[in-house]
């Protein structure tokens, strides 16, 4: 698929995302979103094609480290259809490595031992990120207290 074809489906979802977000709130009572309601929700789009492009050219790097070439746009397609496949099936992202070098499976082989290399640091990043969310989150009076 080529850059081309891949910026024409992002356009046509994106359509198709609006218009069905239109519909819902138009057809629901839905409260009404404030600009900085709206500002959050461009800024969490944004965040998120950024980190799956980034989670792209961790697959790239990793392919690289084995011998295989892969174009960004190529790993960016690969890491776009391996969180896809971790949203859409339960327990998907045991999947994901499977789906990102299946994607890639014409122009690299044996992408797989990457794939996992990468998914497996995406999830490392997560899970450090969700702890210290949480520590800073916690409420201070909530200690653990010794012997209690």
């Amino acid at each position: 698929m080529t850059p081309k074809r891949v910026l024409i489906f992002a356009v046509v979802a994106a359509f198709l995302y609006a218009a069905f977000g239109y519909w819902v709130v138009t057809n629901f009572e839905i409260p009404e979103l404030s600009g900085w309601a709206w500002a959050l929700v461009t800024a969490a789009v944004v965040c998120q094609i950024g980190a799956k492009w980034f989670f792209g050219l961790q697959f790239r790097e990793s392919a690289q480290m084995v011998g295989e070439k892969l174009s960004p746009w190529l790993a960016f397609k690969a890491a776009l259809v391996g969180a896809g496949v971790a949203r859409l099936i339960p327990v998907g992202g045991a999947v994901t490595p499977v789906a990102m070098s299946w994607t890639v499976r014409d122009e690299a082989e044996g992408t797989a031992g990457a794939a996992i290399r990468a998914t497996f640091l995406n999830y490392a990043g997560l899970l450090i990120i969700t702890g210290v969310g949480l520590l800073v989150a916690r409420p201070v009076d909530d200690r653990l207290q010794v012997g209690s």
